[in-house]
């Protein structure tokens, strides 16, 4: 029987090992001297760790040599188990680590190593927490997965990759980690960005690349996977095709060892159903535990609304209600108050607000340039800056800048937080040019208040969420998405009412 069990834990046979467990086996006894947790533990099969548990397997009885299971988790870098076995109230402790396997352990960590070992051994953490501490640093600030992608693919990369984040797993995402203190790197110095993604790559135990035939034909993404397949375990690579070109096999010969994932369609094509397959296969090929994704299908309702009464405009708030407090409105500058908005959504009251107006269109643009990610980056860090010196809202924290293509044009958003008031905002700025440039007039009131009034309109949506928490605000992300991508303009002049 030991045997047996043994065997199905390490090659990962859940059924065996539920049939086992139904049939009264000691959870906790040893089994070739260990406890069967530890054998989960060693083979790297989350999902069989994640039953072990659920049975009532201790997450802090100790093996021969008195280490505990999270010890056993954090020496073989493997976050995900040491995450779970964390949320099971597993604890670890300093001494569980020779002086040899610690020194290892955040040499293997790499650049995320340095920075632990700074936090806790430079730090005010007294030695007995130290280890906790790095549990805690571990499940809060750990990247797991590093993700790979093709600029215009993001808005349906970001939909993954958020409810990856709304489950705790960590993942190293460009959009969230070169929204702070990165950028001034990367601002002073555009080869900080190469820099920076391949420390990113070694942080990181596992991968996803979406490929598909815009992936294999840029140069920079080709760089990236190379360098992705040298540093990460081909097993903890997953290889999402969106959809598959066989020409990547081409220049990545290696790419045919690991994980292959498939969908039929490309991104902005792919149904909802297929969306919430390709969670359910992603989520397989990272042992993660089993989380199911149903992505909202409220049926198509827009609302139209107008910037002056030649123009008017729509958004798909389908399952919206509007918010009466907020009137239509405008004024001569030409800032017009559109509608607002409300829907409650997972326990979450949220409020949608839309804008329309020339002066914010002084300041901000439009992304001219994504097929070379490291001057979008750039692009962005510096619309960041210039945001916060005009007061447009980025006097809060900003958390994550995102791209998004909307009527043929890419345009910035923000997820950003309000510390003082614990409201979590997306903000999207959509600008266009404007179809009735020079056709406008400008009142002499809103010239002599010496205000910048430009050619180009912009679009603001803001969707706020008090009292909501980051993994909420990721879990309901793509829905915002799918209200900015929703909305038709007419930017060009034909399509404007005489």
């Amino acid at each position: 029987m030991s045997t047996r069990f043994i065997d199905a834990i390490v090659e990962g046979d859940i059924e065996e090992v539920t049939l086992i467990l139904e049939e009264g086996i000691d959870v906790n006894a040893p089994v070739l001297n260990e406890p069967p947790l530890f054998h989960a533990i060693r083979a790297g099969k989350l999902r069989i760790v994640a039953l072990l548990l659920r049975h009532n397997a201790d997450p802090n009885r100790r093996n021969r040599w008195g280490f505990l299971p999270v010890t056993e988790a954090l020496v073989r870098k493997d976050r995900f188990v040491a995450k779970l076995l964390i949320l099971h109230g597993g604890r670890a402790q300093l001494l569980d680590f020779t002086w040899r396997n610690l020194t290892r352990f955040f040499e293997e960590l790499g650049w995320l190593g340095s920075v632990l070992w700074e936090k806790l051994f430079h730090s005010s953490y007294v030695s007995e927490n130290r280890l906790n501490a790095l549990v805690e640093i571990l499940h809060k600030d750990g990247s797991d997965v590093f993700i790979s992608y093709r600029t215009l693919d993001v808005q349906y990369v970001r939909l993954i990759v958020e409810q990856l984040l709304a489950s705790g797993i960590g993942v190293w995402f460009d959009e969230y980690h070169l929204a702070t203190s990165e950028k001034q790197a990367i601002n002073a110095d555009p080869a900080a960005f190469d820099k920076l993604m391949e420390e990113a790559i070694k942080s990181c135990g596992w991968a996803i690349c979406f490929t598909n035939s815009d992936y294999s034909s840029s140069p920079y993404c080709i760089s990236e996977a190379e360098q992705i397949l040298n540093e990460i375990p081909a097993e903890r690579i997953v290889n999402v095709s969106c959809p598959l070109d066989p020409k990547i096999f081409e220049r990545l010969p290696s790419l045919h060892r690991v994980q292959p994932l498939a969908i039929d369609n490309r991104f902005p094509d792919s149904p909802v159903d297929e969306l919430e397959a390709l969670w359910d296969q992603i989520n397989g090929a990272l042992n993660c535990p089993e989380t199911d994704l149903k992505l909202d299908r409220t049926e198509p309702d827009p609302v139209v609304m107008k910037w002056v009464d030649s123009v008017s405009y729509s958004l798909d708030f389908a399952g919206w209600t509007k918010d009466g407090d907020r009137e239509v409105e405008g004024n001569s500058a030409m800032d017009v108050r559109g509608g607002a908005f409300v829907r409650e959504i997972n326990g979450m009251r949220v409020r949608a607000t839309v804008d329309v107006g020339l002066q914010s269109g002084v300041y901000r643009n439009w992304i001219k340039d994504v097929k070379d990610r490291p001057r979008f980056i750039i692009g962005i860090c510096e619309m960041i800056d210039v945001y916060a010196k005009r007061g447009y809202g980025m006097d809060l924290k900003v958390i994550g800048y995102h791209f998004i293509e909307v009527l043929g044009c890419g345009h910035p958003f923000f997820t950003l937080y309000d510390e003082e008031n614990g409201i979590w905002w997306r903000q999207y700025s959509l600008v266009f040019p404007n179809p009735l440039a020079g056709k406008l007039e400008i009142s002499n009131e809103i010239l002599n208040k010496s205000l910048d009034l430009g050619e180009d309109i912009e679009v603001c949506l803001q969707f706020g969420m008090p009292r909501a928490t980051f993994q909420q605000v990721c879990k309901v992300g793509y829905m915002f998405d799918r209200i900015a991508t929703s909305l038709q303009f007419p930017i060009d002049t034909n399509d404007v009412k005489n």
